[in-house]
């Protein structure tokens, strides 16, 4: 969407500056007839800044006004104007071109915080003899050519002049004073400036840690950015420059309104900042060969995007003299965490054009998906058909190295005894796991063996073992560690050649005696005893926790288990305990389940039964007598009328005490294909007046 757009059409500088005509401004305050509701960007101020080599005076002149001067050697670090320099450094500058000083802007209204500034850049004009070869209307400074800013927080093509052509507050205005009123670089780089960035500081740390003021600069506030600048030797240093300070706003309102009331439209639409990092590549030159990856990792930061920020992109590009084609990437995928104002872009790009040992200049370009042009709508001249875009680079090295092949995978981990992928202890005594890998290095293995179910606790003896060093390593299931080791296993193996990262082998999940799912409820925090949900008709939990001897029965484990006690379930009514979805890996045929209940109700009248069901869909009435495929079958066919599993059969008869029964089911085929839910449900027409039902563990074998 299109934001409201504000420039103080014109401003302040002691008291008097110039508007593209010859009136000086008396009100700052912008009337209704005046405030523009269409339009993107706009700008506080065109200025000249010239520096004397010899005595380092700087003079500041604001185009189509009267000129002061300030003699930077005095350090000044507060200065009346809008525009201040200080903390000049120029010890580099007669030997290579290099001039360091701090520039202060002030919002040029104080007091009136409804026309307060975002997303304010401080943008540097140059000429250029460098373009882009995805583009070639965007033509940028070089250092050491031209003037450049080497520490540049983005790259803008806002209000250049060979493009911006209307002498307004929507165009550039040329300078009357000064040596360089016609900078012809349509893409110059920019000073980030908001309300608590420091001189120096990470724009990037900065909107993470300030997110909710995006990018404000307060009304009659002052910024200070820090500038590292380079002028051309000719033979001495040529330090003439300009830049122009633009702002985005909208309308918030009301007239004291805070960061938070002015709508998204106040902040810029393209992508804010972009923060680039070009360290992983792998780009090389050696005897006369040249090759590798630029690898970029880019974070995105886009106000509008909120937690969407791919939605705002239409593509990306990726431009290098060390390609020979642009990459472009017209649907790009970002990582993004919720909640976080950036996303992240990963891309690995092959070079085919290294010809040098010498760094290599990067450009990176985000186009916009909405507005898609730098059209202001008001009928002011822009690059037409050109995309909004946001823009910054970096250089990647060049190793004089030919790089090494990262180690390939060729088989992953195998077993070469005990059932596969489902060993067991019982008769499986040992195991042999292997990785094949190729590399032209040596190779080293790294194991680890966890309990994938008990937070990932690797096995003792197993935590970063190397095997037998050529890729194998075995399992000894006699030593006795194993025989309080959980059912799941999760082992690892990464491969290293000592100069590549590691590369990974597809991580196997081991099921010993092929247990996949296994409820005791010893532990309540042990991942398969999470997620049951009991319930009854009118919405009342019925099942509650019970002790290890409840109703007189000895139940293995030392926990507490699910049970409905006496006066739990009462004339008409049935209480219900539903397990959490469980998956059957596909590597496997079928699965049985068990489980180990007590159970004293009155036959006839009190009953339960075992029912199962899809993990979307209902479970189905478990009441046929041949869902008991072995073990403690159902012994009673329920009869009386006002209880809701009449007339299906149950576990229903007195014992008191009652005995540990184990009951086996074996799911279909097609249940095992989409996931299923185990439901114990107990039902009676009359008050509970026996012990009730008591579920000591509930298991779940994959069968290969």
């Amino acid at each position: 969407m299109r934001f409201l757009s504000f420039i103080l059409d014109c401003t302040l500088l002691f008291g008097a500056m110039a508007c593209a005509g010859s009136n000086p401004i008396v009100n700052q305050d912008l009337t209704p007839e005046r405030q523009v509701e269409t339009g993107t960007r706009n700008l506080w101020g065109v200025y000249d800044v010239t520096v004397d080599t010899a005595t380092l005076e700087a003079t500041v002149v604001p185009i189509r006004s009267a000129e002061f001067r300030l003699n930077v050697n005095t350090f000044m670090n507060a200065n009346p104007s809008l525009l201040g320099l200080s903390n000049l450094d120029g010890s580099l500058l007669p030997t290579q071109g290099i001039l360091e000083l701090d520039v202060t802007l002030t919002h040029p209204i104080p007091n009136k915080n409804n026309l307060a500034g975002f997303d304010v850049h401080a943008i540097f004009l140059s000429d250029w003899d460098g373009f882009l070869a995805s583009d070639t209307s965007l033509r940028f400074p070089t250092a050491g050519s031209s003037s450049y800013l080497l520490n540049a927080d983005g790259w803008s093509r806002w209000y250049n002049k060979e493009e911006f052509t209307t002498p307004s507050i929507w165009g550039y205005v040329p300078g009357l004073l000064g040596n360089n009123t016609e900078p012809t670089a349509t893409l110059n780089g920019y000073k980030f400036f908001a309300d608590g960035l420091s001189s120096t500081g990470s724009v990037s740390t900065f909107i993470n840690n300030n997110a909710d003021d995006r990018g404000y600069f307060g009304a009659g506030a002052s910024n200070t950015r820090h500038f590292e600048l380079q002028f051309p030797m000719s033979p001495g240093p040529q330090l003439k420059f300009q830049y122009a300070v633009v702002s985005s706003w909208a309308n918030p309102g009301i007239q004291d309104p805070a960061p938070a009331d002015f709508p998204p439209a106040a902040n810029i639409q393209e992508a804010s900042y972009l923060k680039l990092n070009l360290s992983q590549s792998s780009l090389f030159y050696s005897g006369g060969n040249g090759g590798g990856d630029i690898s970029i990792d880019l974070d995105i930061y886009d106000w509008q995007g909120g937690t969407d920020v791919e939605g705002e992109i239409a593509r990306i590009i990726v431009d290098s003299n060390v390609l020979n084609d642009p990459f472009i990437d017209n649907s790009p995928s970002l990582i993004q965490n919720t909640g976080k104002v950036y996303g992240t872009y990963l891309v690995d790009v092959p070079a085919d054009n290294v010809t040098s040992q010498d760094d290599v200049l990067v450009w990176v370009l985000v186009e916009s998906a909405d507005p898609t042009d730098y059209n202001n709508g008001v009928g002011a001249a822009y690059p037409s058909g050109a995309p909004l875009t946001a823009a910054t680079n970096g250089y990647a090295s060049v190793d004089d190295v030919v790089p090494v092949d990262p180690p390939v995978i060729q088989t992953g981990i195998i077993i070469f005894s005990g059932t596969s992928e489902c060993p067991d202890r019982s008769s499986d005594t040992a195991g042999v796991l292997q990785v094949v890998a190729t590399s032209s290095e040596t190779l080293t293995y790294t194991w680890r063996v966890s309990e994938f179910k008990n937070s990932n606790t690797p096995v003792p003896g197993y935590d970063g073992v190397p095997g037998d060093g050529n890729g194998k390593l075995s399992i000894n299931f006699t030593d006795p560690v194993w025989d309080t080791i959980s059912e799941t296993l999760l082992i690892t193996c990464d491969v290293s050649d000592g100069v590549n990262n590691p590369v990974f082998a597809t991580p196997l999940f081991m099921y010993l005696d092929c247990l996949v799912f296994h409820a005791n409820l010893d532990d309540y925090d042990f991942p398969d005893n999470l997620g049951w949900w009991a319930f009854d008709a009118a919405g009342t939990t019925i099942w509650t926790l019970a002790g290890a001897t409840d109703n007189g029965t000895s139940l293995t484990g030392t926990g507490a288990l699910w049970q409905t006690g006496s006066g739990g379930i009462t004339s008409s009514s049935q209480g219900v305990l539903r397990s959490p979805g469980i998956a059957i890996p596909p590597q496997f045929n079928s699965a049985r389940v068990e489980i180990d209940h007590s159970y004293s109700m009155t036959g006839g009248s009190i009953g339960g039964n075992l029912e199962l069901g899809g993990i979307l869909g209902e479970p189905t009435v478990g009441g046929e007598p041949n869902i008991i495929t072995s073990g403690q079958g159902y012994d009673t066919t329920i009869s009386a009328g006002g209880n809701p599993l009449n007339p299906h059969p149950a576990w229903s008869a007195v014992h008191s005490p009652s005995s540990l029964y184990t009951s086996t089911v074996t799911p279909s085929n097609p249940m095992i294909a989409g996931g299923f839910v185990i439901g114990l449900q107990c039902a009676s027409s009359a008050t509970m007046a026996d012990g009730g039902w008591l579920i000591d563990d509930v298991r779940v074998y994959a069968i290969p």
